[in-house]
């Protein structure tokens, strides 16, 4: 897989996960985007392992997506993916970390078209840390 059929499939990806929930981007909080961008990196890692994408690709097609689809500025881009990258390290922020890992459990079953499971999984997941039950975000 090239990194512009990547690229394409990274969006389509961000797409149907907005179906799938059922909201529109206008919608959604600062903390709520940045939650799931992170469940939407660790989707999008699989899936490049997957299709055997260079990491530089990755993070090349994930920059774009987080540009284009959340609208965000370069700046404010290259801040995500770093601390993206950085929650991947140990003493990295632990919430991105799980929504990483979250992301990358869930993919299966996304590819599998079990919507459900994804919509229960994420929504869950988003409420648990946005309410404070989780304490360290």
């Amino acid at each position: 897989m090239e990194e512009e059929k990547f690229l394409v499939e990274s969006k389509e990806l961000v797409g149907n996960l907005f179906e799938i929930l059922e909201i529109e981007l206008e919608e959604l909080s600062e903390q709520k985007k940045e939650l799931i961008i992170a469940y939407l990196f660790g989707m999008m890692s699989i899936m490049a392992e997957e299709n055997q994408i260079l990491l530089s690709e990755q993070y090349s097609a994930v920059e774009k997506v987080i540009m284009e689809v959340f609208q965000y500025s370069k700046q404010k881009t290259i801040n995500i993916i770093k601390k993206l990258v950085d929650s991947t390290q140990k003493g990295g922020n632990e919430i991105f970390r799980i929504m990483i890992h979250q992301g990358k459990y869930i993919y299966p079953k996304y590819k599998n078209k079990s919507y459900n499971q994804v919509y229960d999984r994420l929504t869950n997941l988003i409420d648990f840390i946005v309410t404070g039950k989780y304490k360290n975000y």
